[in-house]
């Protein structure tokens, strides 16, 4: 099995999520979806790699996360690199791997 990596970027972009939706609702109630939902597409990543929808960059796939968020992430030899933990309601600019 693969071991998952998280870059500096992705944990800043999750970080800043849940703290968003935290403040919003005034309850942790759905950052721990966010939270759970994130951990069962990284153990279906995991079990499986090459589920994710592919990107036009190499190794590097995309992986739905609450029909709201993708997990970026890319295929190493022994590992799993999470690039990107993006909110698909922005603009596809701000995912330089959507396609």
């Amino acid at each position: 099995m693969k071991k998952i990596k998280w870059s500096k970027r992705s944990l800043n972009e999750l970080d800043e999520i849940l703290e968003y939706w935290l403040n919003r609702n005034q309850s942790d109630l759905y950052p721990n979806k966010i939270l759970s939902a994130s951990f069962n597409a990284l153990n279906l990543i995991m079990s499986q790699p090459n589920i994710g929808v592919e990107t036009d960059h190499r190794n590097v796939k995309m992986q739905l996360v609450l029909d709201r968020f993708y997990l970026v992430y890319r295929i190493n030899n022994n590992q799993i690199e999470i690039l990107k933990f993006w909110d698909c309601r922005q603009s596809p600019e701000s995912n330089p791997y959507f396609k």
